[in-house]
């Protein structure tokens, strides 16, 4: 009996899965995964990190750090940032453009999440 009531209270606390990107204020952090897998991950540079599966070793996700500064370092192409909801490709837009970034076969798979599996905005919360 006690094991059935935890099985249903653990499966109406879980939600289903959804592949979607997840602003985290505290962090001032951008997460994305694209499989609900177990994951690893890998330092790529000091804003980018990518998530691998555990199982293919291919890569399924990403975090990428310190996306306000990323918004004013597009702020000049016309991006309000007062605005509560960004496209994520306006971030990447931002990665673009720091001096030290990935390269080669890393800002491949980062573009490759971008135009194939993220379509869409990302909720942030206002500025502290």
């Amino acid at each position: 009996m006690a094991g059935e009531l935890k099985k249903l209270i653990e499966d109406g606390l879980r939600t289903p899965f959804q592949s979607r990107p997840f602003y985290d204020p505290e962090d001032d952090a951008l997460t994305f995964y694209a499989k609900d897998e177990d994951s690893y991950a890998r330092r790529i540079d000091a804003v980018l990190t990518f998530f691998f599966s555990m199982v293919s070793h291919e890569p399924i996700g990403f975090e990428i750090k310190g996306v306000r500064d990323l918004l004013d370092r597009v702020g000049s192409f016309g991006l309000d940032l007062r605005a509560r909801r960004v496209a994520v490709k306006k971030i990447m837009m931002g990665y673009y453009l720091l001096p030290e970034r990935a390269t080669g076969d890393d800002i491949q798979v980062l573009e490759t999440f971008v135009t194939k599996d993220i379509d869409g905005d990302v909720e942030l919360s206002p500025a502290p």
